[in-house]
């Protein structure tokens, strides 16, 4: 599972949380945490490469 949030929207303590059990339940992931105050499409330009790099390896 990839998880892209940016700070000033989504409380990161979750997202620890969250990472941590996946990571517990041998589920792949990775969280990447994005500053900034943009809003959904304009985080697309940072996440969107990494994404498909981490897709395109559990994918094969």
């Amino acid at each position: 599972m990839k998880t892209v949030f940016g700070p000033r929207f989504v409380p990161v303590a979750g997202v620890g949380r969250l990472g941590a059990a996946l990571t517990e339940h041998r589920v792949p992931s990775v969280v990447q945490t994005i500053p900034g105050a943009r809003h959904a499409k304009g985080y697309q330009a940072d996440a969107l490469p990494v994404t498909l790099a981490w897709l395109a390896g559990q994918l094969g």
